[in-house]
């Protein structure tokens, strides 16, 4: 590998962000010959030299070598080749950390929405739907049993000579309302809004 081409190995280096950047750049660095020499290059000889390199308060580095596990490196000389992995380590597992935490968020607010649903069960300001569609079916037979009772009401309070003319077209009108109906409650479905047109 050329010099030129060294040196922009390690230009690129302070700007890798994420752990495939930091692995690509790796796997370039494999590619150096293992000479002594080129080896030295990517060795720096000072904490300032590496927060330098990596564009990092000298703070910041220094608080890199006292994590579990610390930055690779001692006062004989810290390797970029060695930090470069242990970054793509630390990175990895803080994205493992954000995604843990984001996960205990979720089931966090999955619970508190579940405790609001179930006080409001008890304070009967929702109600549950299995109640809803069973006190709706129990009124609608109520309702149908009503209706079909309307004829036969209806001619008794007719002259007697108009008695099943009324009786007659009463069913009729009371049957193609109930036909309506059903057809409407077929098409329909609970949170759906208004029936398709056929």
């Amino acid at each position: 590998m050329s010099s030129n081409a060294r040196q922009d190995l390690l230009a690129l280096l302070p700007t890798l962000e994420t752990p495939d950047d930091f692995s690509a750049w790796d796997e370039m660095a494999a590619t150096l010959p293992d000479e002594a020499e080129d080896q030295n290059q990517f060795v720096l000889q000072t904490l300032g030299q590496v927060a330098e390199f990596f564009d990092q308060a000298l703070q910041t580095v220094k608080q890199w070598r006292m994590e579990s596990p610390p930055m690779p490196g001692d006062d004989s000389g810290y390797p970029l080749r060695d930090i470069v992995r242990w970054r793509i380590a630390k990175v990895q597992q803080s994205d493992l950390a954000a995604a843990k935490r984001q996960q205990e968020y979720d089931l966090g607010e999955i619970l508190v929405e579940s405790k609001r649903i179930e006080l409001e069960e008890k304070k009967r300001t929702i109600l549950d739907r299995h109640d809803v569609e069973l006190w709706a079916a129990t009124a609608l037979v109520e309702l149908r049993e009503g209706i079909m009772q309307l004829p036969e009401m209806l001619a008794a309070s007719a002259p007697e000579g108009l008695r099943n003319f009324v009786r007659e077209e009463t069913d009729r009108h009371c049957r193609d309302l109930l036909t309506a109906t059903a057809r409407r409650l077929e098409l329909s479905e609970i949170g759906k809004g208004e029936p398709q047109e056929e």
